[in-house]
């Protein structure tokens, strides 16, 4: 685990201490990647590569909007994001559960500083309304991301009349690599972690971290200053199978594709079916219907839509052919 890539106090008059977020830092660089993949692709096709890299920059947007905002109103966290606006001296401080004190000195943890709250003689964080919208810090949800993205590109697609199912493939492949990035980011910001396991390659993550916090509201931990309990490495899963995605869709589906749009579709299920399995292991907050997690229903739901697609565009590419 390592939230932040760069850490240095520079000591230079108006720019002192750079922070670089290890989880901002592949983030930015899937995006560049994605970028220079997608111009390229775009040539490849005969599409207006203006037009794809405007497109580009404006689902960028929509991606970080939309997987924030179902990080926030679908992750079981809504209800602490409220409270550390409204009222943060009902949050516990993080690896300070315990502690008792009687002014704010006596809540400083490492870098991190808390506040003491006279009426309880505890620890809590300070009041931050904007904490939401700091999507760079990590707490992002794919499927927020990829529906908002989606509807936007449909939108942008119909009005630049720009043929869809290319379109589609372009990113049927970026995605996944995307996704490898991003989940690399995961493991080193120590969100999106798995159950306990007495596996040899279980990660362990510091104290103070997500997954010390989680066990201890769990009662796994006597307090969330402990580094956690060997876990699933569940973010190394997914960002190799992601890999593997890439490589399948991009290496085999993309040169023998029946129909525009089949790339997409492969990414698809093999992402969804790939989330469903994995789903089983994490152990962080998310949102769940009985249970199942909220990323589990829409992956089954995924599954059939990327079949009916399949189906349908398979069977109207052999009417043509059959017409022909």
């Amino acid at each position: 685990m390592r939230p932040q890539l760069i850490d240095w106090e520079s000591g230079i008059p108006y720019i002192g201490r750079v922070v670089i977020p290890s989880y901002f830092f592949l983030l930015a660089l899937a995006f560049g990647l994605s970028l220079y993949l997608s111009r390229r692709e775009a040539r490849r096709t005969d599409l207006n590569v203006v037009k794809i890299t405007d497109m580009w920059v404006y689902l960028v947007i929509f991606a970080m909007i939309g997987s924030r905002l179902a990080h926030v109103l679908f992750d079981g966290m809504l209800g602490d994001y409220i409270l550390l606006c409204t009222n943060p001296q009902a949050l516990p401080a993080v690896g300070l559960e315990n502690r008792s004190c009687v002014n704010d000195s006596q809540c400083r943890l490492g870098d991190i500083s808390y506040l003491c709250s006279l009426a309880h003689g505890k620890c809590h964080p300070p009041r931050d309304c904007l904490a939401p919208f700091r999507g760079w810090q990590g707490g992002l949800t794919y499927y927020g991301g990829f529906l908002s993205a989606m509807l936007f590109a449909y939108v942008f697609v119909k009005r630049h009349r720009l043929q869809w199912g290319k379109v589609l493939d372009i990113y049927g492949f970026l995605l996944p690599l995307g996704l490898t990035f991003g989940r690399i980011g995961c493991y080193l910001n120590g969100c999106c972690f798995g159950k306990t396991t007495d596996a040899s390659w279980a990660a362990v993550f510091p104290s103070g971290s997500l997954a010390s916090w989680q066990q201890y509201r769990e009662g796994l931990l006597t307090t969330a200053n402990l580094p956690s309990l060997p876990v699933h490495p569940t973010q190394i899963y997914q960002a190799f199978t992601n890999l593997t995605i890439f490589f399948i869709v991009y290496l085999f589906v993309r040169p023998r594709k029946k129909f525009h749009g089949q790339v997409m579709i492969a990414f698809l299920g093999l992402y969804s079916l790939g989330r469903f399995f994995f789903e089983f292991f994490r152990a962080d907050m998310r949102g769940s219907w009985l249970f199942l997690s909220t990323s589990q229903i829409i992956s089954l739901l995924v599954v059939l839509v990327a079949l009916y697609f399949y189906r349908s565009l398979a069977r109207s590419r052999n009417i043509a052919s059959e017409t022909v």
